[in-house]
């Protein structure tokens, strides 16, 4: 395995210089060629603003491999490192596509689902794992992908997220000394740092469904070979919760309201926040600081401390999830769901 200094000293830099350049040169071509988000009644955001910047994040990955081999050359680890490397690359060309397309919503979730279940199957057979496994990584992949695109919204918010979660896998990577992870941890930490400066506080460009496809697939990946190596269930999800809090409880009520879910709307926790006047700086810190509060409590799981500990520990984590969850309605009117929903039709 690289050593983890190395590999983050070296990683970590080298795909932010990657991604910052990418995403420099690429705005212009993107306006150049109208890949543009049109600001609509329920969009949070008031000028066209170029979407698909989360090409250089993914930039920063299709390095990941030269990275790692200027640190440990020949690494026995480089086989793992590329098929982990396979399913986010091919879910970021796909989110590309749609960036440039606007692919139809039934079969960009079919071709979702054969690339989840390929990668779950991969994954299961490389590993000796049983394939009773398969489903569920593939079911696991399918929606960290969509829900991390449909928490992208806020400037900087799934990028800032995307770079504190990168660095708490680091740390897990480290202290299980998992190598590949390590390495994709690394490359995803510096290709969202060097996104970030494009998309806070004013959004130069969007991530795209490319960045937001890539990062998705990125979380499972990486949750799983964290987990196939030994790491803590609490420590592998931690970072992940608040994601999966908003999201999925706003999806469970809108299908629980009859509504076609994957047409933009404006009732995810955060989009209330905003519409109900904070400002997408002041969001994006709430949810970054959330993140960071659920990994500090994941710590006692991440160290192996007794069962006592870590049941007290996971209890917080909920309160924290329940304590988000809650903002819109200690907010104010504006905020809460029927009012958002009545107002703009959400």
């Amino acid at each position: 395995m690289p050593t983890a200094v190395s590999s983050v000293a070296v990683g970590v830099p080298a795909a932010a210089l990657v991604s910052a350049g990418v995403v420099s040169g690429l705005i212009p071509q993107l306006r150049r060629c109208g890949v543009l988000d049109l600001p609509a009644g329920r969009s949070l955001h008031a000028r066209a603003t170029p979407r698909g910047g989360g090409i250089g994040i993914l930039a920063a990955l299709l390095a990941a491999p030269s990275f790692a081999l200027a640190v440990t050359p020949e690494g026995p680890w480089l086989p793992h490192l590329l098929l982990a490397w396979l399913p986010i690359v091919i879910f970021g060309a796909l989110g590309l596509a749609d960036d440039f397309f606007s692919l139809h919503a039934h079969p960009r979730l079919l071709i979702q689902a054969v690339v989840a279940m390929g990668a779950a199957w991969v994954v299961v057979d490389t590993g000796g794992r049983t394939v009773l496994l398969a489903p569920l990584i593939g079911l696991a992949m399918l929606s960290l992908v969509n829900l991390t695109n449909f928490m992208d919204g806020a400037n900087g918010l799934v990028a800032g997220h995307a770079a504190l979660t990168a660095l708490w896998y680091v740390i897990v990577a480290t202290r299980i000394a998992e190598a590949t992870a390590l390495i994709l941890a690394a490359a995803l930490l510096g290709g969202a740092l060097g996104f970030l400066p494009f998309n806070v506080p004013r959004a130069r460009v969007f991530l795209g469904d490319v960045g937001s496809y890539a990062l998705g697939a990125s979380w499972a990946v990486l949750g799983v070979l964290l987990l196939f190596s030994g790491a803590r269930t609490e420590a592998v999800l931690a970072p992940l919760l608040p994601l999966l809090t908003d999201a999925g409880i706003t999806l469970g009520r809108r299908l629980y309201a009859g509504d076609r879910v994957f047409e933009p709307h404006r009732l995810h926790v955060y989009q209330r926040l905003v519409h109900a006047g904070w400002s997408h700086t002041t969001v994006t810190a709430v949810f970054v600081g959330t993140t960071a509060l659920m990994c500090l409590l994941a710590i006692p799981a991440l160290v192996g401390a007794a069962r006592p500990w870590r049941v007290t520990m996971l209890a917080l984590m909920v309160a924290v999830g329940a304590a988000y969850v809650s903002l819109p309605r200690l907010v104010g009117a504006k905020a809460r769901w029927a009012h958002v929903r009545g107002e703009v039709g959400a």
